[in-house]
């Protein structure tokens, strides 16, 4: 459900040490919610832009494309 990739999402960061490798893990997350079918919510957007906070340059570069896909979601 939401609430398990919401969480996993939060682990993301502690997985991976590497910027790109933590954000390939959350692209490889939301991606898998979209296969199964499972609707992200606003704790999701903001699960992810937190995680994208430890992602230096990468996460400011990645921030405002996933606060468009999520706002296309109606997130």
């Amino acid at each position: 459900d939401v609430h398990t990739f919401n969480a996993l999402i939060t682990a993301a960061p502690e997985v991976k040490e590497k910027y790109n490798e933590k954000w390939e893990l959350i692209v490889d997350l939301l991606k898998q919610m979209a296969e199964q079918k499972v609707k992200p919510n606003l704790l999701t957007l903001n699960t992810v832009l937190k995680t994208l906070r430890r992602c230096g340059t990468l996460g400011k570069s990645q921030a405002f494309p996933v606060i468009s896909e999520m706002k296309a979601l109606s997130v």
